[in-house]
């Protein structure tokens, strides 16, 4: 299922990024998120700034086939690989996402530019499910959920600006 969405801030691209790779933030974002549990690790790999996070996020409110897979609880492994920033402040980026015990994942890019009050983050890419017959509705209903957990991040963010 293809996964389109944009979200605001209300500042320039170089503040939002100070605040996106900031552990701090990430760990608030994984709580705000529903996360049981987290880990957080920021590091730079050459010009690039990898952000990866591991969450555990009850699985209430999978639909019940759904949950036949994973139990009372999911993990998903997520990492988002940014590049150097461009004379505006602009950045492209990446985020992968797996869902220990599933065959689901999230492909995506990600580009934080000027625009609207400040900045804007475009996330564009797949969410796969790789499961006859239920597939398409496991994608739609993680697509929706990830959609809202994307909306609360910025919202955690935008606080901090």
């Amino acid at each position: 299922m293809k996964l389109q969405h944009t979200l605001s801030y209300e500042s320039d691209p170089a503040s939002v990024f100070a605040v996106l790779k900031d552990p701090e933030y990430v760990a608030e974002k994984c709580t705000a998120t529903g996360s049981l549990d987290s880990s957080v690790d920021v590091s730079t790999e050459g010009d690039e700034t990898v952000i990866k996070t591991t969450r555990k996020l009850p699985a209430d409110g999978l639909p019940s086939f759904a949950k036949s897979f994973v139990g009372d609880a999911i993990t998903i492994d997520q990492v988002e690989r940014w590049g150097p920033p461009a004379a505006d402040g602009s950045r492209d980026g990446s985020l992968k996402a797996t869902f220990r015990g599933t065959p689901m994942k999230v492909d995506a890019t990600l580009r934080l530019a000027p625009g609207g009050a400040g900045s804007e983050l475009r996330v564009a890419g797949e969410v796969k499910a790789g499961i006859p017959l239920m597939g398409g509705s496991i994608e739609s209903y993680a697509a929706e959920e990830l959609t809202l957990g994307l909306d609360k991040e910025a919202e955690v963010a935008n606080a901090r600006l």
